[in-house]
């Protein structure tokens, strides 16, 4: 009788454990709707101020400084822009782009555009955006790296989640990537998605034993005991 009870406790524990894992997947993806705009705005931050920092020597020419001055002048306006002038915003990266695609400030207003595609979930065109940002930034190593994050986000977004997987892992692989953590912790929450505990378990391991204060440290340690 009591090794019917023992099988029956064991299966139940099996029998709740995707409830485990459904339940902390629904808690990480809250998280990551919660901070998506934090992270996004700490990378447009960082853009800016290496845009300004680089000045003297990215925007000499003519074409620089033009293409530089414009996109000052929409970054503003992509900030205080409501939900029905999204489209209009990402139309000005876009034009700016293809004007200047052959200047530094052109090919990161090319970036701005794949963002603005994935905000206004025009998924295609992110993904063709984001595709080309990786091409005009493969020896930049943060903006390759938002492309790449860009790109992960667009297709999970459309249910593609290898393809996610495959930009996320390009990120850990990328010698120019210092820091990790973000790939580290979409990977897990990925990995989980997929039924993959083992690995899921090794992303979140590593966001605590090499980040510990990461922004996504507290999430990842329950997701590593998961």
């Amino acid at each position: 009788m009591a090794k019917i009870s023992r099988v029956s406790l064991a299966r139940k524990r099996e029998l709740e454990q995707p409830d485990v894992v459904l339940s902390f997947l629904q808690r990480a993806s809250l998280w990551v709707a919660g901070h998506r705009l934090q992270t996004a705005v700490a990378a447009g931050a960082f853009i800016a101020v290496v845009v300004i920092l680089a000045g003297a020597t990215f925007f000499s020419s003519r074409a620089e400084k033009k293409a530089f001055d414009r996109l000052t002048q929409i970054a503003p306006a992509n900030a205080a822009a409501e939900a029905d002038q999204a489209a209009d915003v990402a139309e000005q990266y876009r034009l700016l782009n293809k004007k200047y695609n052959g200047t530094v400030a052109g090919k990161i207003a090319g970036l701005k555009y794949a963002d603005a595609c994935y905000q206004n979930k025009d998924y295609e065109k992110a993904i063709a955006a984001y595709r080309q940002a990786l091409s005009d930034f493969d020896d930049v190593g943060f903006l390759k790296k938002l492309a790449l994050t860009g790109l992960g986000y667009t297709y999970e977004a459309i249910g593609d989640d290898d393809q996610a997987v495959s930009c996320f892992t390009r990120i850990l692989e990328d010698p120019q990537v210092v820091v990790k953590d973000e790939a580290l912790f979409h990977l897990g929450r990925l990995y989980a998605r997929q039924g993959d505990v083992k690995n899921s378990r090794e992303m979140f391991g590593r966001i605590v034993a090499d980040y510990p204060d990461s922004l996504y440290a507290d999430i990842a340690r329950e997701g590593s005991r998961g």
